[in-house]
Protein backbone atom coordinates (compact mmCIF):
# COMPACT_ATOMS: atom_id res chain seq x y z
CA UNK A 1 0.00 0.00 0.00
CA UNK A 2 1.61 3.51 -0.80
CA UNK A 3 2.35 5.42 2.03
CA UNK A 4 -0.87 8.18 2.79
CA UNK A 5 -3.62 6.09 1.44
CA UNK A 6 -6.05 5.18 2.56
CA UNK A 7 -6.77 1.80 4.17
CA UNK A 8 -9.66 -0.18 2.44
CA UNK A 9 -12.63 -0.90 4.37
CA UNK A 10 -12.48 -4.12 5.66
CA UNK A 11 -16.33 -4.22 7.23
CA UNK A 12 -19.79 -3.54 5.88
CA UNK A 13 -22.53 -1.27 7.78
CA UNK A 14 -24.06 -4.95 8.17
CA UNK A 15 -21.31 -6.83 9.59
CA UNK A 16 -20.72 -4.73 12.05
CA UNK A 17 -23.78 -5.23 13.06
CA UNK A 18 -24.05 -8.70 12.66
CA UNK A 19 -20.76 -8.92 15.00
CA UNK A 20 -22.44 -6.41 17.58
CA UNK A 21 -25.40 -8.50 18.08
CA UNK A 22 -23.66 -11.40 20.04
CA UNK A 23 -22.55 -8.59 22.64
CA UNK A 24 -25.82 -6.86 23.03
CA UNK A 25 -27.69 -9.98 23.16
CA UNK A 26 -24.97 -11.10 25.65
CA UNK A 27 -24.61 -7.65 27.91
CA UNK A 28 -27.78 -5.51 27.47
CA UNK A 29 -27.86 -2.29 26.00
CA UNK A 30 -26.75 -0.37 28.84
CA UNK A 31 -24.02 -2.27 30.09
CA UNK A 32 -22.75 -2.71 26.70
CA UNK A 33 -20.15 0.40 26.08
CA UNK A 34 -18.28 1.43 23.14
CA UNK A 35 -15.09 0.03 24.45
CA UNK A 36 -16.67 -3.31 24.63
CA UNK A 37 -17.71 -2.38 20.95
CA UNK A 38 -14.48 -1.93 19.62
CA UNK A 39 -12.31 -4.37 21.35
CA UNK A 40 -14.87 -7.88 20.70
CA UNK A 41 -15.69 -6.96 17.31
CA UNK A 42 -11.93 -5.39 16.30
CA UNK A 43 -12.47 -1.87 14.87
CA UNK A 44 -11.58 1.69 15.51
CA UNK A 45 -14.20 3.24 17.46
CA UNK A 46 -13.99 5.74 14.83
CA UNK A 47 -15.13 3.21 12.24
CA UNK A 48 -18.38 2.63 14.80
CA UNK A 49 -19.05 6.36 15.04
CA UNK A 50 -18.40 6.74 11.22
CA UNK A 51 -21.06 4.19 10.36
CA UNK A 52 -23.69 4.03 13.38
CA UNK A 53 -23.24 8.05 14.67
CA UNK A 54 -23.82 6.55 18.37
CA UNK A 55 -24.71 3.42 20.69
CA UNK A 56 -28.31 4.08 20.41
CA UNK A 57 -28.44 3.77 16.15
CA UNK A 58 -25.73 0.72 16.59
CA UNK A 59 -28.36 -0.89 18.67
CA UNK A 60 -31.06 0.27 16.42
CA UNK A 61 -29.56 -1.64 13.22
CA UNK A 62 -28.71 -4.74 15.58
CA UNK A 63 -32.22 -4.86 16.05
CA UNK A 64 -33.05 -4.99 12.78
CA UNK A 65 -30.08 -8.03 12.74
CA UNK A 66 -32.14 -9.68 15.34
CA UNK A 67 -35.42 -9.32 14.05
CA UNK A 68 -34.31 -10.80 10.47
CA UNK A 69 -32.50 -13.62 11.81
CA UNK A 70 -33.90 -14.58 15.02
CA UNK A 71 -37.03 -13.76 15.16
CA UNK A 72 -38.59 -13.91 11.88
CA UNK A 73 -37.59 -17.38 11.14
CA UNK A 74 -39.31 -18.55 14.39
CA UNK A 75 -42.25 -16.26 14.38
CA UNK A 76 -43.07 -16.60 10.73
CA UNK A 77 -45.65 -19.38 11.29
CA UNK A 78 -47.75 -17.38 13.81
CA UNK A 79 -47.40 -14.42 11.29
CA UNK A 80 -48.87 -16.91 8.14
CA UNK A 81 -52.23 -15.85 7.07
CA UNK A 82 -53.68 -19.28 7.90
CA UNK A 83 -51.83 -19.51 11.20
CA UNK A 84 -53.76 -20.77 14.10
CA UNK A 85 -53.30 -22.01 17.81
CA UNK A 86 -51.49 -25.00 16.52
CA UNK A 87 -48.60 -22.61 15.21
CA UNK A 88 -48.72 -20.52 18.38
CA UNK A 89 -48.10 -24.01 20.03
CA UNK A 90 -45.12 -24.27 17.24
CA UNK A 91 -43.42 -20.94 18.26
CA UNK A 92 -43.73 -21.74 21.86
CA UNK A 93 -41.49 -25.11 21.10
CA UNK A 94 -39.42 -24.72 18.69
CA UNK A 95 -37.63 -21.45 20.99
CA UNK A 96 -37.53 -24.28 23.90
CA UNK A 97 -36.13 -26.55 21.38
CA UNK A 98 -33.48 -23.65 20.39
CA UNK A 99 -32.83 -23.11 23.88
CA UNK A 100 -32.11 -26.96 24.04
CA UNK A 101 -29.80 -26.86 21.66
CA UNK A 102 -28.02 -23.59 22.92
CA UNK A 103 -27.56 -25.22 26.54
CA UNK A 104 -29.11 -23.71 29.69
CA UNK A 105 -28.98 -21.53 30.90
CA UNK A 106 -29.90 -19.55 28.06
CA UNK A 107 -28.68 -16.05 27.65
CA UNK A 108 -32.48 -15.12 26.70
CA UNK A 109 -34.16 -12.71 24.53
CA UNK A 110 -32.25 -9.49 23.32
CA UNK A 111 -35.70 -7.54 23.71
CA UNK A 112 -36.13 -9.00 26.90
CA UNK A 113 -32.88 -8.76 28.39
CA UNK A 114 -33.27 -5.47 27.22
CA UNK A 115 -36.55 -4.53 29.33
CA UNK A 116 -35.60 -6.45 32.37
CA UNK A 117 -31.81 -4.19 32.46
CA UNK A 118 -34.19 -1.10 33.24
CA UNK A 119 -32.83 0.97 30.00
CA UNK A 120 -35.90 0.59 27.96
CA UNK A 121 -36.64 4.66 28.75
CA UNK A 122 -34.03 5.23 26.49
CA UNK A 123 -36.30 6.58 23.20
CA UNK A 124 -34.40 4.54 20.69
CA UNK A 125 -34.48 1.30 22.90
CA UNK A 126 -38.11 1.55 23.83
CA UNK A 127 -39.13 2.40 19.95
CA UNK A 128 -37.37 -1.22 19.31
CA UNK A 129 -39.24 -2.60 21.75
CA UNK A 130 -42.74 -1.20 20.78
CA UNK A 131 -42.10 -2.64 17.54
CA UNK A 132 -41.71 -5.87 18.61
CA UNK A 133 -44.22 -6.09 20.94
CA UNK A 134 -46.60 -4.68 18.60
CA UNK A 135 -45.24 -7.36 15.72
CA UNK A 136 -45.96 -10.09 18.46
CA UNK A 137 -49.12 -8.43 19.34
CA UNK A 138 -50.20 -8.48 15.94
CA UNK A 139 -49.69 -12.15 14.78
CA UNK A 140 -50.71 -13.53 17.97
CA UNK A 141 -53.86 -11.57 17.67
CA UNK A 142 -54.25 -12.76 13.91
CA UNK A 143 -53.33 -16.45 14.49
CA UNK A 144 -56.46 -16.16 17.29
CA UNK A 145 -58.72 -14.60 15.66
CA UNK A 146 -58.38 -17.06 12.74
CA UNK A 147 -58.78 -20.02 15.25
CA UNK A 148 -61.86 -18.10 16.93
CA UNK A 149 -63.35 -15.36 14.71
CA UNK A 150 -66.30 -14.62 16.84
CA UNK A 151 -64.26 -14.03 19.94
CA UNK A 152 -63.96 -10.91 21.59
CA UNK A 153 -61.09 -10.95 23.76
CA UNK A 154 -58.29 -11.80 21.38
CA UNK A 155 -56.74 -8.41 21.60
CA UNK A 156 -56.36 -9.40 25.75
CA UNK A 157 -55.22 -12.86 24.81
CA UNK A 158 -52.75 -11.28 21.98
CA UNK A 159 -51.46 -8.90 25.06
CA UNK A 160 -51.21 -11.43 27.41
CA UNK A 161 -49.17 -13.75 25.29
CA UNK A 162 -46.87 -10.95 24.68
CA UNK A 163 -46.27 -10.53 28.31
CA UNK A 164 -45.67 -14.31 28.56
CA UNK A 165 -43.18 -14.36 25.71
CA UNK A 166 -41.31 -11.79 27.72
CA UNK A 167 -41.29 -13.97 30.95
CA UNK A 168 -40.79 -17.53 29.44
CA UNK A 169 -37.47 -16.40 27.84
CA UNK A 170 -36.19 -14.17 30.84
CA UNK A 171 -37.06 -17.66 32.75
CA UNK A 172 -34.69 -19.94 30.29
CA UNK A 173 -31.60 -17.82 31.83
CA UNK A 174 -32.23 -18.72 34.85
CA UNK A 175 -33.46 -22.88 34.60
CA UNK A 176 -31.19 -25.98 33.83
CA UNK A 177 -34.31 -27.69 32.56
CA UNK A 178 -36.66 -27.11 29.44
CA UNK A 179 -39.33 -29.10 31.35
CA UNK A 180 -40.04 -26.10 33.08
CA UNK A 181 -40.55 -24.06 29.77
CA UNK A 182 -42.59 -26.61 28.72
CA UNK A 183 -44.98 -26.65 31.24
CA UNK A 184 -45.32 -23.09 31.65
CA UNK A 185 -46.12 -22.83 27.70
CA UNK A 186 -48.56 -25.54 28.04
CA UNK A 187 -50.34 -24.29 30.94
CA UNK A 188 -50.59 -20.41 29.14
CA UNK A 189 -51.78 -21.99 25.59
CA UNK A 190 -54.22 -24.49 27.71
CA UNK A 191 -55.74 -20.63 29.45
CA UNK A 192 -55.55 -19.15 26.37
CA UNK A 193 -57.66 -21.86 24.75
CA UNK A 194 -60.29 -21.79 27.83
CA UNK A 195 -60.62 -18.08 27.41
CA UNK A 196 -60.59 -17.90 23.91
CA UNK A 197 -63.65 -20.48 23.19
CA UNK A 198 -65.79 -19.42 26.47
Amino acid sequence: MVAGMPRPRTHTRESLADAALDIFWRNGFKQTSMDDLVRTIGVSRHSLYSEFGNKRDLFASVFDVYQRDVVTPAFAQVEADDAGLAQIEGYFESQIQRVETMGLPSRGCLVANTLNEGDAHNAAVLTCIRAHNQRFHSGFAQALRNAQPAAANVGELAELLVTFTHGLWSLSRVVDDTKELRRNAAMMLDLVKTKLYT
